[in-house]
């Protein structure tokens, strides 16, 4: 179920007085300080996707395991500009750092590749310095950003991603994952405002920090519209998320508006009732298709000229949806999500509704995350 309105009693009083005084938002009185070293290297827009990526059928990104997998990923799309590419390193076996890196990723046009926490995995490292090459095969900056403490990534991993690329690594962390997703989305809002022709306006995502579904779908959505993913401990606006919200609007970049805040999921919903919006599902499959169907409504836009793109991860495991997330914000598309051996409804549904206008379906893990069986049901709903 959507539901919106423009109570604010449960956020706080500051953001709520901005926000009601113009019906959506006003400009912060004071600039954000951009402390983002990367801000003098923006991309030009989305990757190229590689030749083996087909329109009209479903690519299966997959590896030997979720490593390799988010490397199949980064190798299916041409990164970066024949002088720099971004990357951003998660670690492989914990989701709580990595929520709210997909807005990021896609303002970076970054992949997002994982690893362990205390070794550089040696395929890592090998895709580091391979993307240390352009198209032509000259050198180029490799720039690093890592999302998490030393305890999700050591020093040790750190000092080793910076003798593979050459360069010194952006560290984004906080004292736990609530914090941490403040702080990847200052730095987000960092990146929003020194892109050419951005929109003057950012929009905040609420979703629970204490599992990995409702933040990952919010990312694709976020990252579409300027957006940023703020975790709740579930039903409870935490400390680290209620001072952001207090202090945005005064911190916002010269001339951008707080937009909106929504909620996704039940849990955040519960946390702050009175958001503008709540996309809240029966289960975390409808609510991706919630999300899908108000921020990705293919079917009324058949008119563009851009291929549409949708990716579909495993429901169950967040193994694949931390690297799926970034690389479909990157495509300008939705995270679905589907359960192991059947397309869930929820999803299909959606794919069926705008199959008009997709061209391309990513389905992230082998086929004990999602089967041979989903892939062929995702086709059908394409009519492909």
């Amino acid at each position: 179920m959507i539901k919106s309105n423009l109570r604010r009693g449960v956020l706080s009083t500051a953001v709520a007085a901005c926000v009601l005084a113009s019906g959506i938002g006003m400009a912060g009185v004071a600039s954000a300080a951009n402390n983002f070293p990367l801000g003098n290297v923006q991309q030009d827009g989305n990757a190229d996707f590689a030749t083996t990526v087909k329109t009209t059928t479903v690519t299966r990104l997959a590896g030997n395991d979720r490593i390799s997998t988010a490397i199949v990923a980064a190798q299916s799309r041409a990164w970066g500009t024949n002088k720099d590419v971004n990357v951003v390193i998660a670690r492989y076996d914990d989701f709580a750092d990595a929520l709210s890196a997909g807005p990021l990723a896609d303002a970076l046009d970054a992949p997002i590749l994982v690893t362990n926490s205390n070794v550089l995995d040696t395929r890592v490292k090998n895709e580091l310095v391979a993307l240390g090459l352009n198209k032509n095969g000259k050198a180029r900056n490799v720039n690093v950003i890592i999302v998490g403490g030393q305890g999700a990534i050591s020093t040790g991993v750190a000092t080793d991603i910076d003798a593979a690329t050459g360069s010194t690594s952006f560290r984004i962390q906080g004292s736990d994952r609530y914090e941490t997703s403040v702080n990847v989305s200052k730095q987000t809002i960092d990146v929003y405002s020194t892109t050419p022709g951005a929109k003057k306006v950012v929009n905040v995502f609420l979703a629970t920090g204490r599992d990995f579904a409702d933040a990952m779908t919010a990312g694709s959505a976020a990252a579409s519209n300027n957006g940023v993913v703020i975790l709740t401990a579930d039903t409870v606006v935490p400390a680290q998320t209620q001072r952001f919200l207090d202090r945005l609007v005064n911190t916002l970049p010269a001339g951008y508006d707080l937009a909106s805040i929504v909620t996704v999921g039940g849990q955040a919903e519960a946390a702050a009732e009175d958001a503008d919006a709540h996309y809240t599902g029966s289960d975390r499959y409808e609510t991706a298709a919630l999300l899908a169907d108000h921020y990705f409504d293919f079917s009324g836009n058949l008119s563009s000229p851009n291929t549409q793109n949708v990716a579909i991860a495993s429901g169950h495991t967040y193994a694949d949806a931390v690297v799926a997330a970034g690389y479909i914000a990157n495509a300008d598309g939705p995270l679905l999500l589907s359960n192991p051996n059947v397309l869930n409804g929820f999803t299909k549904s959606y794919l069926e509704k705008n199959e008009i206008a997709i061209n391309r379906a990513f389905v992230f893990g082998g086929q004990a995350t999602l089967s041979l069986d989903v892939t062929a049901q995702v086709k059908s709903a394409l009519a492909w």
